[in-house]
């Protein structure tokens, strides 16, 4: 392959890898600030997913989902690549934390997102876990304990939407229009049967693709160096 066409795919690669999760960080907070639906079912139009709530969760998630790839980075590779993709995950870390407060800030203000949760405020623990995570990342970071920081980072992004789904629940499409069009998790609930053969499908396929992403990750064990990776230059 030329050096240009490698070029080429490297960033339509960059430019993929940046859109994915910043569109699933715009679908999913823009469904946890509430969607226009009422009597007559939903009316859904582009600037009610792009809105300021949907845009600060698409930087948010791609900003994390960042964060985690550059200290994978680090604990795959070594030397220069490794020392780059540490500093990045440092710069990229601070930007996380602000990126993450905000969001915080603003579903607690200005949407019904958390509301819910004054009646179970135990539930208050799943975004200050969040947090927590996300501030930790930094000390493992600086004693390059990449792994670490790669699991605490993971974590951050799990409970972030884990904090979303825990603020909406019972919902699963809520109405910011009125709450009594919302479309709860019961609604939405297969039928008895329906439910009984997916938990055996899940019970049965689920600890496959398990085994699977293990022995994956045990295959690709080792680090990436100059020499193992001739084959991808």
């Amino acid at each position: 392959l030329s050096p240009s066409w490698k070029k080429k795919w490297i960033w339509i690669l960059c430019i993929s890898s940046f859109f994915i999760p910043f569109l699933f960080g715009v679908a999913f907070s823009a469904i946890f600030s509430g969607l226009p639906i009422d009597e007559k079912g939903m009316h859904l139009s582009f600037f009610d997913v792009i809105n300021g709530y949907s845009i600060l969760g698409g930087f948010t998630y791609t900003v994390l989902t960042l964060l985690s790839g550059c200290l994978w980075t680090s604990y795959k590779t070594l030397g220069k690549i490794q020392e780059k993709a540490a500093l990045v995950a440092k710069i990229v870390w601070g930007a996380a934390v602000l990126l993450v407060f905000a969001y915080f800030i603003v579903f607690i203000n200005f949407t019904t997102l958390f509301d819910s949760l004054e009646n179970a405020p135990l539930l208050w623990s799943v975004p200050a876990l969040c947090v927590l995570a996300l501030l930790l990342t930094i000390f493992p970071l600086r004693k390059k304990k990449w792994l670490m920081s790669f699991v605490l980072a993971s974590f951050a992004i799990f409970t972030l939407f884990a904090s979303g789904f825990t603020g909406m629940y019972p919902d699963m499409l809520p109405s910011y229009i009125d709450p009594q069009y919302s479309l709860t998790l019961y609604d939405a609930a297969g039928s008895q049967l329906n439910l009984t053969v997916m938990l055996w499908v899940a019970g049965l396929i689920l600890p496959l693709v398990i085994t699977y992403k293990i022995w994956i990750y045990w295959l690709l064990k080792d680090k990436i160096t100059e020499k193992n990776a001739q084959d991808y230059q």
